[in-house]
């Protein structure tokens, strides 16, 4: 091979790596993570809300006031969300939920996650308000993001706790 060839497979490879690197970084992951977020919510589909859950998230830690109690006993909890937030997106099926979000500061974490502070709002297509959820907006509250596997994709892995009405 010649001398220019492998100097354009090394610009190549430079560039590929940066690309991958960049696509990796907690500044494009994260407004995608939060976006997929707000998307599924609005298309009512609860599997994809979870979907953006990691799994060694703590719903009981997360959700006080909805896991927090023994009447739940040794269930498991992320099924109990799945049923409970796919009654809630089925209640808002004529008016889905919207979820309006805005990162305020991402940094990173040493084990390798990502403090997020990030506000989110919730609403009704029809400008109401959700039936079951945060008790109100979440303002620059603090969300934990991680990675699953060797995927650029963040999860949400913890949150500070959130107060939800019934």
């Amino acid at each position: 091979m010649s001398r220019m060839r492998w100097i354009a497979v090394a610009v190549a490879a430079l560039a590929l790596l940066a690309w991958w690197m960049w696509w990796r970084s907690a500044a494009v992951q994260a407004p995608r993570t939060f976006a997929a977020l707000a998307q599924a919510l609005a298309d009512g589909d609860a599997s994809r809300v979870l979907g953006r859950v990691h799994d060694d998230y703590d719903f009981r830690a997360r959700w006080p006031d909805l896991f927090g109690g023994d009447d739940f006993g040794v269930r498991e909890p992320r099924k109990l969300a799945f049923f409970g937030l796919r009654q809630v997106l089925e209640q808002h099926r004529d008016d889905p939920i919207r979820c309006a979000w805005e990162i305020h500061a991402i940094d990173a974490q040493d084990d390798g996650g990502f403090a997020v502070v990030a506000t989110l709002r919730f609403s009704t297509a029809g400008g109401g308000g959700i039936k079951a959820g945060p008790s109100g907006p979440l303002e620059r509250h603090r969300f934990i993001l991680a990675r699953e596997g060797w995927s650029a994709a963040l999860f949400f892995l913890a949150h500070d706790p959130i107060a939800a009405t019934r």
